[in-house]
């Protein structure tokens, strides 16, 4: 995709904070895993940033869709359109510009409505688009946690060797 990528981070929340901070709350690993299936998602936004170089034209739709394969489920709870605005590009390349920047940086949202089921094992895509290319900015793997493997610590008894007896 010429002059434009993107990345994008799955988390629990984003909180908007004063002077356009955002505060992301909870990043998710590569791959999270569930107790079992049919599972539930409680709380998944996806914070990405698109990079655009200032070089080039930009008159394509740019926009990042969430895609969960056999998934159509899926909901979005967020504001208007993925879409980019066009004047948005225009404002952020021209701010680069000015600043001697080599690209512009737009940054974007996007919440899941409560909560997501999750019937089988899922991989959740962010996807940038730029008129017909299609690239993969962040991906969210749903699993089930194998029965076998605690997440617990071992015991007391395990971690430290027995008391030598009181002479």
């Amino acid at each position: 995709m010429k002059g434009v990528t993107a990345f994008a981070l799955f988390c629990e929340d984003i909180r908007r904070e004063g002077a356009g901070k955002d505060t992301l709350i909870g990043i998710m690993p590569d791959t999270l895993q569930v107790a079992a299936f049919p599972g539930a998602l409680r709380r998944v936004a996806v914070y990405f940033r698109i990079r655009i170089d200032v070089g080039g034209k930009y008159r394509n739709p740019i926009r990042v869709d969430l895609e969960v394969p056999d998934l159509d489920d899926v909901e979005m709870a967020h504001q208007g359109s993925n879409t980019i605005p066009q004047e948005v590009i225009d404002r952020s390349l021209a701010r680069a510009k000015e600043r001697g920047l080599p690209c512009a940086n737009i940054v974007g949202r996007m919440r899941l409505s409560e909560p997501v089921t999750i019937p089988s094992a899922r991989t959740f895509l962010a996807v940038l688009k730029y008129g017909n290319e299609r690239y993969v900015c962040g991906s969210l793997n749903i699993e089930e946690r194998l029965k076998s493997s605690s997440t617990a610590s071992p015991s007391h008894s395990e971690q430290s060797p027995p008391a030598a007896p009181a002479s």
